[in-house]
């Protein structure tokens, strides 16, 4: 489920950027893919040390809580451009606000999240639309279940067109 989910955002973000000034759609692609980088070392930790988390609940929650800092701390030991960095960093923070006044990786990754979410019937926790810095910052209209749904529905088009190039070669 989390590479499906991974993919379906990167894809959003691609589309969302193609439609933005000044951001490469390729870039806002490897920010959604990038989302959850943080989880691999985690797992991994976890794995090998079985006894640091009493659960799997626990867990979860855990890798809620420090995905993006180890993700942006993974990217960043990868010598990763800022922008990147501070998207997967901020990935989850709905109320975000970057210092540039132009559209950034990060408006892009949430607003990508924002609508997978809306689409997906995943609305618990979502802040009102109105108090999200990066939908303003990217414009456009704002989200809604059907622009989310047909967004989505775009962005999984896009997904099977890729795998279907992989899967020729």
């Amino acid at each position: 489920i989390l590479c499906q989910q991974s993919r379906e955002v990167a894809a959003l973000c691609w589309l969302l950027a193609d439609n933005a000034d000044g951001l490469d759609p390729d870039e806002a692609e490897l920010a959604g893919l990038m989302r959850d980088i943080g989880i691999v070392p985690l797992l991994v930790m976890a794995e090998h040390h079985p006894g640091l988390w009493s659960s799997e609940a626990r867990l979860n929650t855990v890798i809620g809580q420090l995905r993006a800092e180890f993700g942006a701390a993974l990217l960043e030991s990868w010598a990763c451009p800022a922008g990147l960095v501070e998207a997967v960093r901020h990935a989850d923070d709905w109320h975000y606000q970057s210092g540039e006044q132009a559209p950034q990786l990060v408006d892009v990754l949430i607003t990508a999240r924002l609508h997978f979410m809306i689409s997906s019937s995943q609305n618990d926790g979502l802040p009102a639309l109105n108090q999200v810095p990066a939908l303003r910052r990217l414009g456009g209209p704002e989200p809604d279940a059907s622009r989310s749904q047909a967004l989505l529905a775009e962005a999984r088009a896009r997904v099977e067109q890729t795998q279907q190039l992989l899967s020729t070669r």
